[in-house]
């Protein structure tokens, strides 16, 4: 399934169901800032290199925010570095026009 909308520097040209999947997950825990790509991977059960791009794509339109993990906590952990995301005010905003534009309420994970 595709959406199309009105494409612009900071909304999607068409929609997919793996990004309505991310941004569903994403709403449902709104203020939470330390998401990263291979805990949606886990969360959505798509693949790392759908996420990854999905997470690119609401990055660039603004509707999203990275950084990168401090390296001594991810030392100190004994792993590499993890890149956290977490939505801006206006991505949380559009994200649920456009999940309640597109996908049934009783199959969202976020609170209506």
């Amino acid at each position: 399934m595709r959406v199309t909308t009105e494409q612009s520097a900071n909304q999607p040209g068409r929609v997919t169901v793996p990004m309505l999947r991310v941004l569903d997950l994403l709403l449902s825990q709104p203020t939470r800032d330390d998401w990263f790509a291979l805990q949606i991977v886990r969360e959505t059960k798509l693949g790392s290199g759908t996420v990854v791009q999905i997470l690119f794509r609401l990055e660039r339109w603004g509707w999203l925010v990275s950084e990168w993990e401090d390296l001594g906590d991810a030392h100190d952990h004994r792993r590499p570095r993890r890149r956290f995301y977490h939505l801006t005010g206006t991505g949380a905003r559009k994200a649920r026009q456009l999940l309640e534009s597109t996908l049934p309420r009783s199959l969202r994970l976020s609170p209506a």
